[in-house]
């Protein structure tokens, strides 16, 4: 006769709560080491690289802008299209 499975004991249950809490310990351990070495110099390099880069798109938008703005050379009133 084959051997009948018994449901997992108390014991088998625990081990596995405790190792996969271990696991999440060390998970958040990695996690606040790379907080508390700060940002990486390629970060911080990618996001100054963003922020020139939408410098330059807002200040082709802002010409983009100006050139559809009509100005008269004198106050007045427009009567005529």
């Amino acid at each position: 006769m084959g051997r009948v499975p018994w449901p997992a004991l108390p014991f088998d249950t625990s081990r596995s709560q405790v190792l996969a809490a271990e696991a999440r310990v060390n998970a958040l351990r990695a996690q606040l080491d790379l907080l508390r070495a700060g940002p990486r110099r390629e970060d911080i390099d990618t996001g100054r690289a963003q922020v020139q880069q939408a410098r330059g798109a807002l200040a082709t938008i802002q010409a983009q802008v100006n050139d559809t703005l009509i100005r008269a050379p004198f106050s007045g009133v427009i009567t005529q299209n």
